[in-house]
């Protein structure tokens, strides 16, 4: 079983593999598939968010004004430029 820090751990993980590959904009869309079923519901989206937010505080990611439609979960999500 996963924990809640293990989920962030790993998105966090595939966040920064991302960024390190060359994309420029990263939102929760793109990392959908990360530990989809270790957390469900407002556990995942709380490890979600969690896991942008630490980036951020790390300065890897910042925040735009942007948002993306996530047809899997029914939200729009911010967007995130890799600095």
């Amino acid at each position: 079983m996963t924990t809640f820090n293990g989920a962030v751990s790993r998105l966090k993980t595939e966040i920064r593999r991302r960024a390190s590959r060359g994309a420029t904009e990263i939102s929760a869309v793109d990392v959908a598939n990360v530990q989809r079923g270790a957390l469900r519901g407002a556990s995942r989206g709380a490890a979600v968010r969690r896991a942008f937010a630490d980036l951020v505080d790390e300065g890897l990611l910042k925040t735009t004004n942007l948002v993306e439609y996530n047809s899997d979960t029914h939200h729009s999500v911010t967007v995130y430029r890799v600095l």
